[in-house]
């Protein structure tokens, strides 16, 4: 490729929405060219990079609004909980947004919807997600015991724990509808 359509230096390697290429210049013509792929509507990558999950997870946050946050398994991911093989090898991406806001509708998006004030998002190197204890209680909607206990052991035993045993009680009862007790 010719210098005069080179990416600018700071989108090298990183994906980018295309709000982001033209407001630095770039033409759709650029924007469509073969050396970008474009996993999912008006987001960008530079193609031969890795299809990880990571970068899908990095792309799409190009294209979320102010309400949406990363949530159930990918939130997982983010936070770096231990997950099952079997979900590790998935790449679909869960986005949660507070009811009535509408859910986007893409491939390889799994959209959720919380109801409003039920959820702590924190951000976790620049990307929206649930924080650890909410995500594993909306992991017990996907997962066994055995999972779920794992990841619970992951929240509390680290050098900078996610949670004590009391905040796991707390959010599972607050979760499934139970007065605090």
């Amino acid at each position: 490729m010719n210098r005069s359509h080179r990416l600018p230096p700071d989108f090298d390697g990183r994906p980018f929405s295309t709000a982001e290429g033209s407001g630095a210049g770039l033409s759709k013509k650029r924007m469509r060219a073969s050396d970008l792929a474009h996993p999912y509507p008006a987001t960008r990558t530079p193609r031969g990079k890795n299809n990880s999950v990571d970068l899908l997870i990095h792309t799409y946050a190009h294209r979320m609004s102010e309400s949406d946050f990363f949530s159930h398994v990918t939130a997982a991911r983010v936070h770096g909980l231990p997950l099952p093989d079997a979900v590790e090898r998935t790449k679909t991406i869960h986005v949660s947004t507070e009811a009535p806001a509408l859910r986007d509708r893409v491939r390889g998006v799994r959209g959720h919807h919380v109801a409003p004030q039920t959820v702590t998002v924190v951000d976790v190197q620049g990307l929206h997600v649930t924080s650890a204890v909410d995500t594993w209680c909306q992991l017990s909607t996907m997962l066994g015991l055995d999972d779920l206990i794992r990841i619970g052991d992951a929240l509390m035993r680290r050098k900078h724990p996610f949670a004590t045993t009391r905040d796991l009680l707390t959010a599972v009862r607050r979760y499934s509808g139970l007065a605090p007790g």
